[in-house]
């Protein structure tokens, strides 16, 4: 997947990679992120396909849209989020049927510090998915927005990527970095495990 003007295209190949065709996903969309679409897919082989929006200079959303029949043709867009937070970096993984996960680097505004955020849904292949949205753990990751694109004003501790996945029991985990406490000269890795909440694997 990929952005092409103010469209979002899925490519697909079915002879192993010999030739593509290209499919619009969502156009039209104000002011499509710089951020990489995300594209995963579940276990019944539905795929998804994520991407942020800045529909104004104080609204940030999270969205994506499904297909149930291999990329030939997508639902209409569906919100995962959306506010005054900017959100930066997202991840995304699929699990059973409809159970999937998304988590970012979300930014309150003014820009003074950066926390992690997780987003599981249920029945996201449904047009009311149940969607559970929370903070990831009680201290931010970094004093101001995580750089992209050569900004300035701005940190490289969060790093360029947080990634999230399943676990064998059906938990999401998220890998992140949290800028250095004052005083230490490196970053910290962490790794924050779903303890309740809608499970990634249908058992």
């Amino acid at each position: 997947s990929y952005f092409r003007d103010n469209e979002l295209i899925a490519a697909r190949s079915l002879d192993r990679g010999a030739t593509w065709s290209h499919e619009t996903v969502a156009k039209d969309h104000a002011r499509f992120s710089g951020n990489f679409p995300l594209t995963f897919a579940t276990t019944d082989g539905a795929i998804y396909l994520a991407w942020i929006e800045h529909p104004s200079d104080t609204k940030n959303t999270l969205a994506y849209s499904v297909s149930r029949d291999n990329a030939t043709t997508w639902s209409p867009k569906r919100v995962v989020t959306t506010g005054t937070s900017e959100i930066r970096m997202p991840w995304g993984v699929g699990g059973s049927n409809g159970r999937i996960a998304f988590s970012w680097y979300a930014t309150p505004s003014g820009g003074t510090t950066t926390y992690e955020r997780v987003a599981i849904l249920a029945d996201a292949d449904t047009a009311a998915p149940d969607i559970i949205e929370a903070q990831v753990g009680r201290d931010p990751v970094a004093k101001t927005r995580p750089c992209e694109g050569g900004e300035s004003n701005c940190s490289s501790w969060a790093g360029d990527l947080q990634q999230c996945t399943i676990d064998a029991q059906g938990n999401v985990l998220i890998a992140y970095n949290r800028e250095p406490a004052t005083g230490q000269s490196s970053s910290n890795i962490f790794v924050a495990r779903e303890t309740s909440g809608i499970k990634l694997s249908a058992k």
